[in-house]
């Protein structure tokens, strides 16, 4: 019973450290929305869609036959009239890579940065106030496989919720959605 243990513990050890060794990074380009509700909107939270690109890398580190565990680093730059949205999130990726048909669904739970900023007239004068604030977000998605290395993004969609309290005010934090498209290029 320990000699088969022991050998598959150290099947394990192989296929890990083998598949480190064959590590895929994806750099991708998206166009996406989100939105802000508008039950959060003050001084400090600009609310509603905000559209424009983003983009990222992900690194598949270990490889278990079709599924895969590793990173993600995202960025957004969004915009809704003079208002603003950014993150930077940084996550962690499970991938998969369907046997017969050429797409790649995953999920991810990522964290980071991310806040808004909004063009405000007090009294003779604009002055734009920016708000950052932590984040989390599930994110999901499905890259279809058009060409070798090469993937359309079919669909980015994921769930998010930005901290409260801004500058010693309570706010309530913010639920947010995220949902775009964009093109996948995967490096060998």
């Amino acid at each position: 019973m320990k000699l088969r243990l022991l050998s598959i513990a150290a099947a394990l050890l192989a296929a890990s450290t083998s598949s480190t060794a064959l590590a895929q990074i994806g750099i991708y380009g998206k166009f996406s929305g989100v939105h802000l509700p508008s039950s959060v909107a003050t001084s400090s939270y600009a609310s509603g869609w905000f559209k424009g690109p983003g983009g990222g890398v992900y690194f598949n580190l270990v490889h278990l036959g079709p599924i895969s565990l590793g990173g993600d680093v995202r960025g957004d730059y969004l915009y809704q009239s003079s208002q603003h949205y950014r993150d930077l999130l940084l996550g962690v990726r499970i991938g998969a890579k369907a046997p017969l048909i050429p797409i790649r669904p995953y999920v991810q739970f990522s964290a980071g940065l991310g806040g808004s900023s909004r063009l405000v007239f007090n009294g003779n004068t604009f002055h734009t106030v920016n708000t950052s604030k932590f984040q989390y977000w599930i994110i999901g998605g499905i890259d279809h496989t058009v060409l070798p290395h090469i993937d359309w993004r079919v669909v980015d969609l994921g769930y998010g919720h930005m901290a409260g309290t801004s500058g010693g005010v309570s706010v309530s934090g913010a639920n947010m959605f995220t949902l775009g498209t964009g093109v996948v290029v995967r490096l060998p």
